[in-house]
């Protein structure tokens, strides 16, 4: 970690004199300890007597850490972002407390943008653009409430389940939603493929022609070296992520995109009109199946074929002095993928919804709250049969308490996931005491 950190200000002092302003920039979090308690005869733990061990449910690690340098003249810029995190903790069946992974995780962004003119922007490298991203975010207590997307490793199928790990991408999706998260093997952010993210460098090209008014294009010539290799110019095209907002003054903002490499149109509308209240509604339909990114040859039988779902998100903030709302509802429905060149055997996801709200009141001296989050998955099906015991129910609740000290907060809270039917299987009782540690410089 200190060599991280060192490298970081050389950077910054290394490239000090090309660029008028330099600013340095980080934040961090710690789960501290996470408490886990399990009760109930679920046939995932041997012992049906509770189970205490340090446990890390729903965040990515027990320690994530990130740095950010970035640098501004008159028409150049660039943002180099470094993280890295240790690795959380989970309870096997024999009940052993075990690392989800041994070592420290890395990630890096970093990407340098030109401005020839006050509306035209060209940025290059492993970047990302929110300017018109979902504008609610989510809880960081969700996955203490919620299960986590595929934690499962029985019961109905973890494909097409909503990921609540970015909530504003749910609502509409950034330029490049992978801008340097997640690794070959994790579900991508629509749960449909093995991909994480962009590994090879891609390019924004961001235009305010007028007041109010954002146009964007995004293209990517490949997902990974060995992708790189297979790809043409007609495929950078046909996968452009185009878009485009305007803010209507004391309204909201109004978002309209294309995104070629998952074939699905987007809208999205953001009320911020009354003081104190952000409405964000959006819609994404699918118009055609894409095949992903490790298979791009379509014509073959080893080929993977997707349809996404129909997603309907909305979120919702509200403050009126000392009390504050957030609130997310997803919906999700219609997807499919199979693999060959006939759909015959295709694997349908089940309707999916996710509701979750999070209350809270400022004391004075601390801020109360609670969490609660209710999620339904219907059968998924393969080749048009039934392939789930049942439609799953996850339901669960939370207390937390906020105190905040300059740019650090410490959380901390009771949550319980309640012992729902899940594929016709009742699950546990889990009790978790979550302790998280923030700070933001």
């Amino acid at each position: 970690m200190k060599k991280l950190i060192a490298a970081v200000l050389v950077l910054a002092l290394a490239v000090g004199t090309a660029f008028a302003q330099i600013s340095l920039s980080g934040s961090g979090s710690a789960a501290i300890m996470a408490l886990g308690a399990h009760f109930g005869d679920d046939a995932e733990y041997t012992d049906p007597d509770a189970v205490m061990a340090v446990e890390d449910p729903g965040r990515d690690g027990i320690l994530n850490v990130q740095f950010t340098v970035s640098g501004v003249s008159q028409y150049l810029g660039f943002d180099v972002t470094v993280k890295a995190g240790t690795p959380g903790y989970n309870v096997q069946e024999d009940n052993a407390v075990v690392p989800i992974a041994k070592s420290v995780r890395l990630g890096d962004e970093a990407g340098i943008w030109v401005k020839p003119l006050d509306w035209l922007k060209l940025s290059v490298g492993k970047v990302h653009e929110d300017i018109l991203t979902g504008k609610i975010g989510g809880s960081d207590l969700a996955y203490y409430i919620l299960t986590k997307t595929g934690d499962r490793s029985k019961g109905l199928t973890p494909y097409h389940r909503i990921d609540l790990t970015d909530t504003e991408n749910n609502i509409f999706s950034r330029f490049n939603p992978w801008p340097g998260g997640k690794s070959v093997g994790d579900p991508d952010y629509y749960g449909t493929s093995t991909k994480g993210y962009a590994e090879i460098a891609g390019a924004i090209l961001s235009l305010t022609p007028v007041e109010n008014l954002f146009v964007g294009a995004y293209l990517n010539p490949g997902y990974s070296e060995w992708e790189y290799a297979g790809r043409n110019v007609k495929n950078v095209f046909e996968e452009i992520q185009a878009g485009a907002g305007y803010e209507i003054p004391d309204v909201g903002l109004a978002r309209l995109q294309y995104v070629g490499y998952l074939s699905q149109l987007e809208a999205a509308f953001a009320f911020t009109g009354l003081e104190g209240l952000v409405f964000d509604l959006g819609l994404k339909i699918p118009v055609a199946e894409y095949t992903p990114y490790e298979n791009m040859n379509k014509d073959t039988e080893s080929a993977t074929h997707v349809k996404n779902d129909v997603w309907i998100s909305a979120g919702a903030s509200f403050s009126s002095g000392d009390f504050d709302l957030l609130a997310n509802v997803n919906a999700k429905f219609g997807g499919y993928y199979y693999t060959g060149l006939t759909d015959a055997n295709k694997t349908e996801g089940g309707f999916n919804l996710v509701a979750y709200v999070a209350p809270s009141y400022y004391l004075g001296f601390m801020t109360l709250g609670a969490d609660i989050g209710f999620e339904y998955l219907g059968k998924a099906k393969a080749g048009g049969t039934e392939i789930d015991k049942s439609d799953g129910i996850d339901l669960g609740l939370g207390l937390w308490g906020l105190h905040t000290y300059g740019n650090g907060s410490l959380k901390y809270g009771l949550t319980a996931k309640l012992p729902t039917e899940w594929a016709g299987i009742k699950q546990d009782t889990r009790l978790y005491i979550p302790v998280i540690l923030s700070y933001n410089f």
